[in-house]
């Protein structure tokens, strides 16, 4: 079973900008979390290139993110899935 990737996000200089990519953030994570998108990030089911979340274009709009599956990385003895 493969895992997501840690990615950490570069902050921008401009401070408000920060503010609106943390609140998007944490938008995206509780819509995955209360949707269960989250199992299908950790257990992907679409393909390659493909949208995995959001798949509605309404909610690609509201929340203005989409991760679009990648494949898979090994990091020491562990796989992660790229979006």
């Amino acid at each position: 079973m493969g895992h997501i990737a840690p990615t950490a996000p570069t902050l921008s200089h401009d401070r408000t900008a920060d503010v609106r990519m943390q609140k998007a953030l944490r938008a995206v994570g509780t819509s995955a979390v209360e949707s269960n998108t989250w199992q299908k990030l950790a257990n992907p089911t679409a393909g390659w290139g493909k949208t995995a979340f959001p798949k509605k274009p309404a909610d690609r709009e509201w929340l203005g993110v989409r991760f679009n599956y990648n494949g898979e990385i090994t990091i020491g003895n562990t796989e992660y899935h790229k979006y």
